[in-house]
């Protein structure tokens, strides 16, 4: 089996990967939005080894590209068949949404464990130290010049508790 790694980041990737019967282990270096074919034809054995390797880095099917992909490192693997352009400019697309993503679930994160501590009753001044925490995440559009909200949170006294979170 031949295989194909295509990286759909913005930095140079540097696959470092061990195959059984081999004493030393396959490197490649792939660059930003480009694909390399593994240097072996791979058997069904050496491919199963190979497929753990490559999920460790977060690698995904390139049949999976085309759907909403989490926590997606930006890494993209096919069997027999190269990576369309297409694909790789889609799994760019998913790896951008993704890093949003993480960006927005850290960003709460970060907004709510600040309330949690302002809130705390054990305050040597016993009173809060700010009225609310506010967070903004931009996204970046237009070719990555211009920035527009992607999300916006503020936490206050007077906050509901019922509202859903990105945690």
């Amino acid at each position: 089996m031949k295989l194909f790694v295509a990286n759909s980041t913005r930095s140079r990737f540097i696959l470092n990967v061990r195959v059984p019967e081999i004493n030393q282990a396959i490197r490649l270096d792939i660059a930003s939005g480009c694909q390399r074919s593994f240097p072996l034809d791979l058997s069904e054995s050496q491919w199963k080894d190979v497929s753990e390797q490559l999920a460790r880095f977060g690698a995904r099917k390139r049949s999976d590209v085309h759907g909403k992909l989490n926590k997606f490192t930006g890494l993209v693997y096919s069997l027999d068949k190269p990576i369309s352009e297409d694909e790789i400019v889609a799994a760019f697309e998913d790896q951008i949404d993704s890093a949003q993503t993480r960006s927005v679930t850290q960003a709460t994160r970060s907004a709510l464990s600040a309330d949690l501590a302002w809130r705390d009753n054990n305050n040597p001044k016993g009173k809060r130290k700010a009225s609310s925490v506010k967070v903004e995440v931009m996204k970046k559009t237009d070719g990555r010049k211009r920035e527009e909200p992607l999300f916006d949170l503020e936490i206050s006294e007077q906050g509901s508790r019922s509202a859903n979170l990105p945690v």
